[in-house]
């Protein structure tokens, strides 16, 4: 019997993981490409590892074993005190359970930010508080099909034709009635009560020997028209 409930468990768990999530309120993607130059993404350039931006794509590279590198830009969200979205769009060069890559998220300093990681199969979300990591939970994800239907917005052709690339990582989070999502390709991998974000500056991060482009984030507040209908 207990095989059963928990089957039965998992398989309500494996349906809510993969549905879309609604957002209650009302937002609107502002789409940032990282060549805009009104956002200061960390660039630097030495010889174990660099971060510039060349035409449309900021790259991250690491040339050494067990470096990492971040790279973010702050973004005019009060994460605080607002409900949020965050769409982070990269391609990593490789996707190895030995070599992590993912977004960083609330970085105050180089000691001190949250970030979510991908492996061939897997997620892990992470803190790292005074230069220390901890994990707050690990996860599987899958790279479905996009459903993505974008309007008539003036980056949607150029977004498209991004996303074709089927090794092209479509990430968002979402801060929502006191719950913070993580979304892949549209469709939720998990879900965290009690998040507290107190930075708005975003954007990626790679581990040991490798390279990612990334291409833009999309963000926006979420406004809820009657705050007494907010849960």
């Amino acid at each position: 019997m207990n095989r059963i409930v928990l089957s039965i468990v998992l398989a309500v768990f494996s349906l809510m993981a993969s549905a879309q999530l609604k957002i209650t309120g009302e937002y609107e993607l502002k789409y940032a490409p990282v060549n805009d130059p009104e956002y200061f993404w960390t660039q630097f350039k030495e010889k174990k590892a660099s971060v510039v931006v060349d035409k449309d794509k900021l790259r991250l590279e690491s040339k050494k074993e067990g470096l990492s590198v971040v790279s973010c830009a702050e973004f005019d969200i009060n994460t605080e005190a607002e409900d949020f979205i965050f769409e982070y769009v990269f391609k990593p060069s490789e996707v190895d359970d030995n070599k992590p890559f993912g977004i960083v998220f609330d970085y105050k300093n180089e000691n001190n930010y949250s970030l979510i990681t991908f492996a061939e199969k897997g997620f892990m979300y992470q803190v790292c508080e005074k230069g220390e990591f901890s994990v707050v939970k690990r996860g599987t994800y899958k790279m479905s099909s996009r459903k993505k239907d974008f309007q008539d917005e003036e980056y949607s052709s150029e977004l498209k034709s991004i996303l074709k690339d089927k090794d092209v990582f479509d990430v968002t989070i979402v801060k929502q009635q006191g719950k913070f999502y993580l979304l892949v390709n549209d469709l939720e991998v998990a879900r965290f009560k009690n998040v507290n974000i107190t930075s708005s500056n975003m954007g990626f991060y790679i581990g040991t020997e490798m390279k990612l482009d990334a291409y833009c984030v999309l963000f926006s507040s979420i406004y809820y028209g009657d705050e007494d209908e907010v849960e």
